[in-house]
């Protein structure tokens, strides 16, 4: 059953709460993990101790992704146009707090 929110947090929180039964499983993103207990210390885990890894299905590569027909063609090109247009660009992001929204760091503001 999928249970998105939080980043991955509302299911992690969801599998450490199960009762053990050997089927209830959470594939998330390792922020959810690492994270997420650090900015919201009203979860149900805090630490590996509350849970059990079993492997790591993928290596996370953060990308940015434009259309063909963009007028970027390079990083710079981008980043200084985003300077230059304060505001205007949208990101999408998981959620908050996650990886994915960390990666952006200062170089682009968040939309209102």
């Amino acid at each position: 059953m999928n249970k998105p929110g939080a980043g991955g947090a509302v299911a992690v929180s969801e599998v450490v709460q199960a009762k053990p039964d050997g089927y209830t499983i959470v594939l998330t993103p390792l922020s959810s993990l690492v994270i997420g207990p650090q900015l919201n210390r009203d979860l149900s885990y805090k630490t590996p101790d509350d849970y059990d890894p079993v492997i790591n299905v993928v290596a996370y590569y953060p990308l940015l992704v434009v259309r063909s027909d963009a007028p970027w063609k390079t990083i710079q090109e981008f980043v200084a146009d985003g300077k230059a247009n304060a505001g205007k660009l949208r990101v999408g992001t998981p959620g908050e707090g996650t990886s994915s929204h960390l990666n952006l760091g200062n170089s682009c503001s968040r939309p209102a």
